[in-house]
């Protein structure tokens, strides 16, 4: 893999501000950065990296770009931004102890990642909330990553909402 060529396209990429045009080479310089790491892991390199599940799903973008440039992994925290739902018909149909949103992350650069959280019970939402406040991963966690964490480690199972068959 080449690295600096990688680098040279994230550099082109951030400057230009237009990434379709190297989308494809940097999905593939992606997964063979993922490759790499993993094997590098597995050989016993990089204490910090091997606290990350390092699997297609939890090695996010910018994860890859910083085994790219030598630095180490980032702690991540999450936390619960409200978002709805608000259309008042769907509520008067479905009640409104529903909560849905995004999951933000502080992940070290002036853009937060965004997770999309579907309707779940407004108390569930509550719960995870508070719980959030706690949570840190190295790197970013999927959404099923998180729910498992949360309902493993606090024997609560989120009410997810389901589209009645009327």
């Amino acid at each position: 893999m080449n690295k600096e060529k990688f680098l040279n396209l994230i550099g082109q990429c951030k400057l230009t501000g237009v990434c379709e045009m190297f989308e494809d080479e940097l999905f593939e310089f992606y997964n063979q950065a993922k490759l790499e790491l993993k094997k590098e892991i597995l050989d016993g390199l990089h204490e910090e990296w091997a606290k990350m599940e390092v699997n297609d799903y939890c090695l996010g973008f910018e994860d890859a770009i910083m085994w790219v440039r030598g630095t180490e992994p980032v702690e991540v925290r999450y936390r619960c931004n409200w978002m709805g739902p608000v259309n008042l018909k769907w509520t008067k149909k479905n009640g409104d102890d529903w909560s849905a949103g995004r999951l933000d992350t502080n992940y070290g650069s002036p853009y937060c990642e965004e997770i999309g959280v579907p309707i779940m019970k407004t108390v569930d939402w509550y719960a995870l909330s508070i719980w959030l406040d706690t949570y840190k991963t190295y790197g970013i966690k999927t959404l099923d990553h998180i729910v498992h964490d949360f309902e493993t480690q606090t024997g609560r199972t989120i009410t997810w909402f389901t589209e009645s068959k009327e």
